[in-house]
């Protein structure tokens, strides 16, 4: 009976222990202050290269600190990654950030897909659907044809033109570009964050 009293008390402790350890483990995590913080924790998934990279801070080609931008080069990389991508913070209203995320792939044509993420004890979680608002493809289709300019490359009813996002360095709109040739872009969309969401501008 004693024999199982005592291993009754150690095993409780033991519980007691990991779970002290653990809450200060917690408390001791270092969260994320600047942009560069959320970057080397981002997960590699997230943009082309990184799971290839072992020193993210050597592709970094603009280091905005005070605005919560970054750039990062993909000529950097060891076996030339042919993109780019940004990072961006937008401070939500009632504390804390959503992290803008952008990856850019170029071949014959420059493309990229934007997607936003919250930071929270450790772990990241997608939240593009609840704070961006949705742009279809037809809607991209249609207002390429009401915007583009003489000489524009024309597309079929159906075609979408190559867009890449852009997050801002300053400000908080994010634009939504075509991509004709080169560094030639077309504006198609803007939208402004508002704190707790992006608005697209009409």
């Amino acid at each position: 009976m004693k024999i199982l009293k005592t291993i009754s008390i150690f095993v409780a402790a033991t519980l007691i222990f990991g779970l002290a350890a653990t809450a200060n483990a917690q408390k001791n995590r270092k969260e994320p202050r600047t942009v560069v913080d959320f970057y080397l924790l981002l997960p590699a998934e997230h943009i082309s290269p990184l799971a290839r990279v072992k020193n993210r801070q050597s592709i970094i080609k603009i280091k905005d600190i005070a605005n919560g931008y970054l750039k990062l080069d993909g000529a950097a990389t060891a076996d030339y990654w042919e993109g780019w991508a940004e990072i961006a913070l937008f401070k939500k209203t009632g504390g804390g950030y959503v992290v803008g995320v952008v990856d850019g792939s170029c071949a014959t044509m420059c493309y990229s897909g934007i997607e936003f993420l919250e930071y929270k004890n450790g772990k990241w979680t997608e939240v593009t659907r609840q704070v961006m608002p949705e742009i279809t493809e037809k809607m991209i289709v249609a207002q390429f044809k009401r915007k583009k300019r003489a000489g524009d490359e024309d597309l079929a009813e159906n075609d979408s033109p190559f867009v890449n996002y852009e997050l801002p360095r300053t400000g908080k709109t994010v634009k939504l570009n075509a991509n004709l040739a080169g560094d030639d872009n077309l504006l198609l969309f803007e939208m402004t964050w508002t704190g707790t969401k992006f608005e697209l501008k009409k």
